[in-house]
């Protein structure tokens, strides 16, 4: 090697942390938390443990970061901008389910991740992730019950009414609320069914078990 020898660098991606979050929530979905290791991990993305830990501390920070990124997907999603406040209901309802599924379909390895995974949580990890959900619910709820037909809003805020008393005495192991909502049946109703009785598609943005389930039928 001669000193005129051009030396050929291997930058980092800038967007190196959000790829190894991405393909750790595949890995995790897919084989189970405990049964993928670091070393995996930079396997899939072709670099070493070492790369890998100057971005993360730990496996489970992976894990923990990822699914808290998901609940924020999932807050935001149902928040409404500004100019929210000149549309109809049934605008605002529309507008928060459409970035639901959006929410859903760019997410999805995560999503299964929360799904099947999520009660990996330490408990206070668990119980930030749950009441991040909780918040999406709620929000989600009431545009449901302004943005639906008549029939349905009263179906649902009578749904809600009931929920709150019974999660008032009881909760789940996990921390959720017992008796929340399930917005497929709330989204099914707003946006109609076809004649065999299914829904045309469904997502769903909350972890089992949380009582924040968040999905919509489109």
């Amino acid at each position: 090697m001669t000193s005129e020898e051009v030396r050929v660098h291997r930058h980092r991606p800038k967007d190196r942390r959000a790829q190894i979050a991405a393909t750790s929530a595949a890995a995790f979905a897919e084989l189970g938390y405990h049964q993928v290791s670091i070393t995996d991990i930079g396997a899939r993305l072709g670099i070493t443990s070492a790369a890998l830990y100057r971005h993360y501390p730990s496996k489970y920070a992976i894990f923990a970061a990822e699914l808290f990124r998901l609940a924020e997907v999932t807050v935001a999603a149902v928040t409404l901008p500004p100019q929210a406040q000149q549309w109809t209901p049934q605008r605002r309802l529309g507008h928060a389910l459409e970035a639901i599924v959006a929410g859903t379909i760019a997410n999805r390895p995560t999503v299964a991740l929360a799904r099947r995974e999520a009660r990996y949580l330490d408990p206070p990890d668990r119980a930030t992730l749950d009441d991040r959900f909780a918040t999406a619910t709620a929000m989600l709820s009431e545009l449901v019950a302004g943005g639906a037909p008549r029939a349905v809003g009263a179906r649902v805020r009578g749904a809600r009414h009931r929920n709150v008393q019974r999660g008032q005495q009881h909760r789940r192991p996990s921390g959720g609320a017992v008796g929340e909502i399930d917005f497929r049946t709330a989204g099914f109703a707003v946006l109609g069914d076809r004649r065999d009785g299914s829904a045309r598609a469904g997502f769903d943005l909350g972890s089992p078990g949380h009582g924040g389930r968040v999905a919509a039928q489109a």
